[in-house]
């Protein structure tokens, strides 16, 4: 009973709430589910600390699933000026912005997260794919590459650069790279994509559709 009035778990119902909406885009569970799994959570949060930095991210990511953009970005900015440390209301506030295409004001706070963190991935990735939106394709691509190098076991990035690389038509190093993606994890549904992807775009549909079956099982 105690524990239920200490401020410091509020982080921890905030997590659990990021959990239900981050499996709402990677999981089974739809947007107004998760949402109404993960609001009790973020309320609680809240009551535990009104000035949780965690809580409002979490609060603002519930936001964005279910559409709801003003709250959502009202309620990033909020964890951004409660804490300019704590990432994931930063790589969110941008994917907001992002979403609304507002590409200049998504750039300048992906700028300042990554030099928080500088090898985040997440981070990497969407910076890449903002700079190739605003034209910036060269940049775009040696920013995922230098990456790739460091972590060249990263199915993230290796999909990511594969992406990049066979939207600007070098379709040989674009399949190479997510067959080597999907070869680090063959069960992983988002490596099975990609990879598929790449076959469409070779030309080999047969391949692609036999791919998807499996995935399908």
């Amino acid at each position: 009973e105690a524990l239920e009035h200490d401020a410091g778990f509020a982080p921890a119902y905030a997590a659990l709430a990021d959990t239900w909406m981050l499996l709402s885009l990677y999981g089974n569970v739809t947007p107004l589910k998760a949402t109404q799994r993960a609001q009790p959570m973020i309320d609680k949060a809240l009551e535990l600390d009104p000035d949780s930095a965690e809580a409002f991210a979490a609060l603002g990511l519930a936001r964005w699933q279910i559409g709801q953009m003003d709250a959502a970005e009202s309620a990033l900015r909020r964890a951004v000026e409660l804490n300019r440390n704590y990432i994931p209301a930063q790589l969110w506030l941008a994917g907001v912005l992002g979403t609304l295409g507002r590409y200049p004001e998504e750039h300048s706070i992906l700028e300042q997260a990554i030099a928080l963190d500088p090898l985040n991935e997440l981070l990497v990735v969407n910076y890449a794919e903002n700079e190739r939106i605003t034209g910036k394709v060269e940049e775009s691509l040696q920013r995922l590459r230098n990456l790739v190098q460091l972590r060249p076991d990263s199915t993230t990035l290796l999909r990511a650069l594969a992406e990049q690389e066979l939207a600007h038509g070098a379709l040989v190093e674009g399949y190479k790279l997510v067959q080597r993606s999907y070869s680090l994890e063959p069960d992983n549904p988002a490596d099975l994509a990609a990879l598929a992807h790449a076959w469409l775009q070779l030309g080999q549909l047969d391949k692609a559709e036999e791919l998807l079956s499996v995935g399908l099982e």
